[in-house]
């Protein structure tokens, strides 16, 4: 097997004209989003739910198992 090796800096085969809408669009609801986080009083409940999902997909690599219920029950 190979190792990859990537093309070199800066890229020359991308077509602009086609992203250049999808990076538009993509700003743009980045921007909405961050309005929107804008006027939460407190955004990190947002965060809440992907940061349990995180505590127990951390603890299956590290062999514990724990579940989403003894997560929320510390």
């Amino acid at each position: 097997m190979k190792p990859f090796t990537p093309e070199e800096l800066p890229l020359q085969h991308i077509n602009w004209g086609k992203l250049v809408s999808l990076i538009g669009n993509a700003n743009r609801e980045l921007a909405r989003y961050d309005g929107v986080l804008q006027g939460i009083v407190n955004p990190d409940l947002l965060l809440s739910p992907i940061m349990t999902q995180e505590a127990v997909l951390s603890s299956r690599i590290e062999g514990t198992q724990a579940t989403l219920e003894e997560v929320l029950a510390e």
